[in-house]
């Protein structure tokens, strides 16, 4: 227990940093997931990076991404404009794993607002799982 706590403890301690930076939505948590958070940053020439990280209360079977959904911003409206799903990128999940943390990236049009919702997953090895929601900050693309 103390383990996962410290582990937990220095998670969030090198995410301080960069929450800052990069406007990191707050963490979420529920029954199999410690917590959850995504970052939206402008890369550059039309980049847009997704940032994500999801955190299990211990050793998960599976965690990581089902979705990461991508609205822009349009006559004072949010729009769908893509969908990133985790059954069509292996890379979005871990196994036996406490958490997975990766980055996912597409391409935007300058001069438009951009945010992203991660659904996150985590399945525990009773069987059980559990998905959240997070939208992260918008972002302009550059």
């Amino acid at each position: 227990m103390k383990k996962r706590m410290l582990a937990f403890v220095m998670t969030i301690c090198m995410l301080m940093p960069f929450a800052k930076a990069v406007d990191i939505t707050p963490y979420r948590a529920s029954d199999y997931l410690v917590g959850y958070g995504v970052a939206l940053t402008a890369v550059g020439d039309g980049e847009m990076r997704i940032t994500y990280d999801v955190d299990g209360k211990g050793p998960m079977k599976q965690i990581g991404v089902e979705a990461l959904y991508i609205d822009y911003y349009d006559n004072g409206a949010w729009w769908p404009y893509d969908t990133l799903l985790g059954i069509k990128n292996p890379d979005f999940y871990a196994y036996d794993a406490l958490g997975h943390f990766g980055y996912a990236y597409f391409n935007g049009k300058p001069g438009v607002k951009y945010r992203v919702t991660l659904k996150a997953y985590a399945q525990g090895y009773d069987g059980g799982f559990d998905t959240g929601n997070v939208t992260s900050y918008e972002k302009e693309c550059i």
